[in-house]
């Protein structure tokens, strides 16, 4: 099924003709994910004790002397830690240190760091996983000629909860994969690639739907996406030489170029004999929302097409 190779050069030549057109739109999403991302993707844990697996994984200790935490490296290099109090003497009833990006610690009540934590990972349920369905959208509505900043926050706007809940499945079913070993974790985020994609473009679409649509387009060419992602390798290192800066230029183009990707197999798709006939063609057909408007009949096609398939799967 589509077995035609993907074109490098033709992709990052169509995501250098849109940031080049839409600079600054498509700059100000990608730091929005950014920051979203960031922040709650934050590292943070309670320390309290020096451990060998602290030294073993970053390289350096947290130690603390005379009241005073230090971050202290192999070859004895320390540097102090600031420590803040915004809770008083309420904090003292259970002290709990939160060590914040290996950064700064806050002393805090133990319920605190659990509201917290519940808070980071709701967070990261119902605003980061829809965004990343709308930032997808953006970049793929963006090379079809359609680049609108709105459709980032649609997935908010159309289906947030489901989107939402999708997927953190989808998170979860690569996260369990990975648990196996590593390489089937890093197979099922190549083949689960597209998702985020195709829940932007039909938020109607089950998860199963678009984790089989997605694995579909990406049989066989699970390698050469990782070999266009592997193409970035000079721009980010220059990022790293540029302490940053380039990352204006550079996660904006490579954001569109993802997206292009997406639009050139998702096109593909129209030249597959037995596509016009599976829920996808349904979707492709009956939801086009600059031309039809979501509706009851177009959902009664969808389920009616669904329903088709189930069959065809049970028999």
């Amino acid at each position: 099924m589509m077995n035609r190779t993907i074109d490098r050069a033709a992709l990052k030549t169509q995501g250098k003709a849109f940031v080049r057109a839409h600079f600054l739109h498509a700059f100000l999403v990608v730091l929005l994910g950014g920051v979203v991302g960031g922040f709650f993707n934050v590292e943070y844990r309670i320390t309290d004790t020096v451990t060998e697996t602290t030294r073993q994984t970053t390289g350096y200790e947290i130690i603390e002397h005379n009241g005073n935490y230090y971050r202290e490296t192999v070859d004895g290099t320390k540097w102090q830690i600031n420590v803040f109090k915004p809770f008083g003497t309420i904090a003292e009833t259970v002290p709990v240190k939160i060590l914040i990006e290996d950064m700064f610690i806050v002393e805090a009540p133990f319920a605190v760091y659990a509201a917290f934590t519940a808070f980071i990972l709701l967070g990261s349920v119902l605003i980061l996983n829809p965004l990343r369905v709308g930032s997808a959208g953006y970049f793929a509505e963006g090379i079809r000629g359609r680049e609108d900043m709105s459709r980032v926050i649609k997935p908010f706007k159309d289906a947030w909860i489901p989107t939402a809940a999708k997927m953190l499945l989808l998170d979860v079913t690569i996260a369990l994969w990975g648990l196996l070993l590593i390489i089937p974790g890093v197979i099922k985020n190549y083949q689960y690639y597209y998702v985020p994609y195709l829940l932007a473009d039909h938020p109607q679409m089950t998860l199963r739907e678009a984790k089989t649509l997605s694995r579909q387009m990406t049989e066989d060419k699970k390698f050469q996406i990782f070999v266009l992602e592997l193409s970035f390798f000079l721009w980010i290192l220059l990022c790293i030489v540029t302490a940053g800066i380039a990352f204006i230029y550079v996660a904006p183009y490579m954001s569109a170029t993802f997206g292009a990707l997406y639009v050139s197999e998702n096109d593909l798709l129209d030249t597959e004999p037995d596509y016009a006939h599976s829920t996808y063609g349904a979707y492709r057909n009956d939801y086009d929302e600059d031309k039809h408007p979501w509706n009851e009949t177009s959902q009664d096609a969808i389920d009616g097409v669904r329903d088709a398939d189930d069959l065809n799967i049970q028999s």
